[in-house]
């Protein structure tokens, strides 16, 4: 564990303008085993994107993905299997024995680690984010109606952040649907949806929570953060550079 976190603190040095894309071809295979993503590669990657991320599949089902190198690619890369964090369709990881073509960003200091946001084969191609569902706040924008339950699911979309911390003193009202369980005379039961409005400031609250519990240690922030903490943290997080040190919490 000491190691790993070593490792993020050396990689959180890097800014994201040195990250290039590479062009490779691979195959998935079925019998490579997968790999969990641990916390403080989430942690990096969401400083390497600068905080405007989504994680696909959420971050309880996500993975890493070998991949066997074509000839060529290998001796670029000085690597017949790769590993990466795909932020594509899942399904192209399905996807057996087929070239397909990736686009990949380095994981800096964890060699033969990428991640990739474009994928592309015979059957299939996905690029990040255009395959992303539409965000919540742009859903607030265009005042369509969403699942107050989704959203507090949701734990995984950290796209839209600057609005979020901006909406933390907004008691507009906004349209949600909740789900109300009935349970009936026959001893069964049934859900249905209903109509209800909700302060954007109490959605706010609910995203700042979970990237407090995720991300909230990558700089320091208060115990109980209010809006100016908030910006202050993402300000910090926008100019992380070298040198960089990972560190303790600040607590008021």
């Amino acid at each position: 564990m000491k190691n790993i976190v070593l490792i993020l603190c050396s990689i959180l040095t890097l800014s994201v303008s040195a990250q290039k894309s590479i062009t490779v071809t691979g195959e998935f295979k079925e019998d490579f085993i997968t790999k969990e993503p641990s916390k403080q590669l989430r942690k990096t990657l969401f400083v390497l994107e600068k905080g405007d991320i989504y994680f696909p599949e959420g971050m309880l089902f996500d993975r890493m993905y070998f991949l066997k190198l074509s000839d060529k690619d290998a001796k670029k890369l000085g690597a017949k299997v790769i590993l990466i964090y795909p932020f594509f369709d899942r399904e192209i990881t399905f996807i057996y024995n087929t070239p397909i073509t990736l686009e990949l960003l380095p994981i800096p200091n964890l060699p033969d680690c990428y991640y990739s946001k474009k994928a592309s084969c015979d059957q299939k191609s996905s690029t990040y984010p255009q395959n992303l569902p539409l965000s919540t706040m742009n859903k607030i924008k265009q005042v369509e109606v969403f699942s107050v339950e989704n959203f507090e699911r949701n734990d995984y979309d950290f796209r839209d952040l600057p609005e979020w911390i901006e909406a933390l003193d907004n008691d507009k009202k906004v349209p949600i649907t909740r789900t109300r369980r009935l349970y009936l005379t026959d001893d069964t039961e049934r859900t249905e949806e209903e109509l209800d409005m909700i302060a954007l400031s109490d959605l706010a609250k609910m995203k700042m929570k979970n990237v407090k519990f995720f991300f909230g240690d990558i700089v320091p922030l208060a115990e109980n953060p209010t809006k100016k903490d908030w910006q202050q943290w993402w300000k910090k997080l926008m100019l992380i550079k070298l040198p960089y040190e990972h560190p303790k919490s600040a607590k008021k």
